[in-house]
């Protein structure tokens, strides 16, 4: 069935989410994807890497969360990098 959205961890122990989203697009060239980040450092230390996704940073409640979900589901732009907190 369709994929529409990869919702990974920006820093993975064994393969890393921009490594993973890479794999993922080249299956499904329409797929948006979310990484979550634990601190901005890891952003910045991914930034080349993530320009075909959303970032989040941690801590997120569920429903800042699922605002972002609607965003990125709802953006006609594949790569939204935007690097914020999802709080309400």
């Amino acid at each position: 069935g369709p994929i529409d959205l990869l919702v990974t961890n920006l820093m993975i122990r064994d393969l890393d989410g921009p490594e993973l989203a890479e794999r993922a697009i080249k299956l499904r060239p329409r797929l948006k994807v979310m990484f979550l980040a634990e601190r901005m450092e890891d952003v910045l230390a991914k930034e080349e890497a993530i320009r075909a996704g959303t970032v989040v940073i941690k801590p997120f409640t569920p429903v800042g969360l699922a605002e972002r979900v609607r965003e990125v589901l709802e953006s006609n732009n594949q790569s939204m990098a935007v690097a914020d907190r999802a709080r309400s």
